[in-house]
């Protein structure tokens, strides 16, 4: 029988803790965040000075952990650039937050525990009077953070130090919303102001095609095909109908000119078709094959040279599609991020597709 409880680290023992579980789901995962402390056995950096730390326990034992920073606090300079803050300009900082460093044990990622957490961490937000809450996922994470109501508002890839992700949002104290989608945060949000105009705010301050959620858990199976369908190839649309199962892992997501999509060091488990304008691959610094759409790129893998490093990087302004690493849709001409001592997607054309 568990025993699952929620808090917040108010020692060092209790923050030590939670930054030890960081380190060992990461190296669990596979990731290379340049926050790895090997020495101590721990993942922390600067802003755990001023953030809340959030922890679930199994009796004594650290299960969960998350961070929040509360925009009363020294907002670093980096959040209002990834976040594009001046668009909010309305907000007051106390009104603000931004979740980071999410990790749930990996014997528990199937239990109530990560939503007993994010209830929790809901619940102290808006008792201190956060009305929206910034946070970045991986573009294979996007439908599971629609379906608690967080939304992209745009394009861009954020480099973080846990992989190259994609900015989102969470309007909290838009209790219509929540509950029309069935957000797990509409069970605890009834004791806190419900502001009924904030959809129309998200709206007014997110790009037009972003408005109403870019997977299949918000648009619905026929919506997110026909909104695929307005920059997918008739191929892409026709194996994705074959293939229903690959929606659900489904998500569409903007970069920016210059963006790095993704990364060799960033274990990324998806399958990307890019489906409009140009990207390019980069092999240490050194720009590589273009490639255009429409294009599938596989999910890429830890190069055999440590100090070796592939990026994808979107040429201009651009529009991916991500599908479960092992979809069969693809479009094109599939690129394999196979890794070796020579990079094959820089020194040779494409593989054929698949």
């Amino acid at each position: 029988m568990t025993t699952l409880h929620t808090g917040i680290a108010e020692s060092q023992d209790d923050a030590h803790r939670c930054f030890a579980l960081r380190y060992a789901a990461n190296i669990a995962d596979g990731k290379l965040g340049r926050y790895l402390d090997h020495g101590r056995g721990m993942v922390t950096d600067a802003l755990d000075e001023i953030a809340t730390i959030h922890w679930i326990k199994d009796g004594e034992q650290v299960v969960g952990t998350m961070r929040s920073v509360w925009g009363g606090a020294a907002i670093p300079a980096h959040y209002r650039h990834w976040y594009a803050l001046d668009r909010f300009a309305d907000l007051a900082p106390t009104q603000i937050a931004f979740t980071s460093r999410l990790i749930i044990a990996p014997a528990y990622r199937r239990t109530v525990a990560l939503q007993l957490l994010l209830n929790a961490c809901y619940r102290h937000g808006r008792a201190r009077g956060v009305l929206v809450d910034f946070m970045h996922a991986s573009p294979e994470l996007i439908g599971l953070y629609e379906r608690m109501g967080y939304q992209c508002f745009g394009p861009g890839v954020l480099a973080t130090d846990v992989g190259h992700q994609v900015p989102m949002l969470l309007t909290a104290d838009a209790h219509d919303w929540l509950r029309a989608i069935d957000s797990p945060f509409a069970a605890c949000c009834a004791p806190f102001a419900d502001t009924r105009s904030r959809r129309d705010w998200f709206r007014r301050r997110c790009d037009a095609d972003y408005a109403d959620g870019m997977t299949p858990g918000l648009l619905g199976k026929e919506g997110f095909i026909a909104r695929l369908a307005r920059e997918a190839p008739p191929e892409v649309i026709e194996a994705l109908r074959a293939n229903p199962e690959q929606l659900r892992g489904s998500a569409l997501f903007g970069a920016r000119a210059g963006d790095t999509v993704a990364c060799s060091r960033d274990r990324f488990g998806a399958r990307l078709v890019l489906l409009s304008d140009t990207a390019h691959w980069q092999l240490d610094g050194v720009d590589g094959a273009a490639i255009t759409t429409p294009q599938t790129i596989d999910a890429f893998t830890v190069p055999a040279a440590p100090e070796s490093e592939r990026r994808l990087i979107a040429s201009r302004d651009a529009r991916f599609l991500c599908l479960p690493a092992q979809s069969p849709v693809a479009a094109g001409r599939a690129v394999v991020a196979a890794v070796g001592d020579r990079d094959p997607a820089v020194a040779a054309p494409p593989s054929p597709a698949r």
